[in-house]
């Protein structure tokens, strides 16, 4: 399970503002734990378990270490060479993940 101050982190980042950028729902597997980040204008942010478990279809689907996800979050790493480079690996929407990467850095 990811560390509390890493999910805290998340949570920060993840405002009103970054809300109205994102307007959609991504699921998020971080050391094989599930989360949901409903992150809808009308969302309730980050849940555990996966977006099916809540009622809801994810747009993109990425799957990282604690690690990988606060190197994303710092900007040492982006979505793209995060990908190629296996560091994570991702399903569904591709634009929806970068953008959700460029909120996660701030």
């Amino acid at each position: 399970m990811a560390s509390e101050s890493t999910l805290e982190q998340i949570k920060q980042r993840l405002n009103p503002a970054a809300k109205a950028q994102l307007n959609a729902v991504y699921a998020l597997e971080l050391d094989g734990i599930s989360y949901t980040l409903d992150l809808r204008n009308s969302g309730a942010g980050m849940l555990q378990g996966k977006p099916t478990q809540h009622g809801l279809n994810a747009v993109s689907s990425l799957i990282l270490s604690e690690k990988h996800l606060l190197e994303l979050a710092s900007g040492k790493l982006n979505v793209v060479l995060a990908l190629l480079s296996g560091k994570l690996k991702m399903h569904g929407d591709l634009a929806e993940a970068k953008k959700l990467g460029r909120v996660l850095r701030g």
